[in-house]
């Protein structure tokens, strides 16, 4: 019997990585207006991002349903499953993921809540497929599992505050002098949770104050491996890889629409393992 490992596109897995990966990925909808658009399918990250910044309104993403998830385990009759998703934190997907389950009178689906998205998820799919790779049974993963979920932390600092004014989550006016004196605010994701953690100006500066900011909150797990994130373009990521040589080698990825709607253009994370 194997092991099937479902996940959902706020990983940023690319496609083809999933497939190598031996993942299935379930992707999440997009609306501009009355378009709805296929994460990584019927819309690229470029593409999301053009149209992020010329459109006046902040578009609409869609939580994977229970119905897709019933779907997709009938996909796997005789396979144990286990399910990473967004945070239950962040989205609906995980309570669909466990529905779902609920609808299938199944025992052998593990649904597993990563308490983290975009590069920390990926990290912690990668690590579902080593255990996967090594034979252990999907029940142990799975334990195994949500420990290291625990223990997945992200560092980011924001390109722009537009966004988060356009959601409603800063007064116009602070958007605009934020713009004006260049601040980037700094959060981490933590146990599912988004934490503002400090501001600074320009990129040299926010950059400094993550490495401060994880120095001071965290003990970072060096036996695993960390990972680099951006939206829209890389230009940020140096400056950030930089001051962490301890992961000089980590992959970048571009951070998808699921989360791009809600931080914009301009942002750089780190991801990494705490012990």
């Amino acid at each position: 019997m194997a092991t099937v490992i479902i996940t959902d596109s706020s990983s940023d897995l690319t496609i083809e990585e999933a497939r190598n990966l031996g993942v299935h990925m379930l992707l999440m909808r997009i609306s501009f207006g009355h378009t709805e658009y296929i994460d990584k399918q019927t819309i690229d990250n470029e593409q999301f991002y053009q149209m992020l910044q010329t459109s006046s309104d902040l578009p609409h993403t869609a939580q994977i349903s229970p119905a897709q998830f019933l779907d997709t385990y009938q996909m796997y009759p005789q396979d144990d499953i286990i399910v990473l998703p967004i945070s239950s934190r962040l989205s609906g997907t995980y309570q669909s993921a466990g529905v779902a389950k609920q609808m299938s009178g199944r025992e052998n689906i593990y649904v597993v809540d990563s308490m983290t998205t975009i590069a920390g998820l990926a990290l912690l799919v990668e690590q579902a497929c080593a255990l996967r790779d090594a034979g252990v049974p999907a029940a142990q993963a799975a334990q195994q599992l949500q420990q290291l979920a625990q223990r997945v932390r992200i560092y980011a600092d924001i390109g722009t505050l537009k966004y988060l004014v356009k959601g409603g989550r800063l007064p116009k006016v602070a958007g605009i002098a934020g713009e004006a004196l260049g601040i980037k605010p700094l959060i981490s994701v933590k146990n599912g949770i988004i934490n503002s953690i400090g501001k600074a100006r320009g990129i040299a500066a926010a950059s400094q104050l993550v490495r401060k900011k994880v120095e001071e909150q965290e003990q970072m797990d060096l036996s695993l491996p960390g990972s680099f994130a951006y939206t829209a373009s890389p230009e940020n990521v140096p400056a950030l890889r930089a001051l962490f040589p301890e992961f000089a080698g980590a992959p970048e990825r571009m951070i998808g629409s699921v989360v791009g709607t809600h931080i914009g253009p301009g942002a750089a994370a780190i991801a990494f393992f705490a012990k």
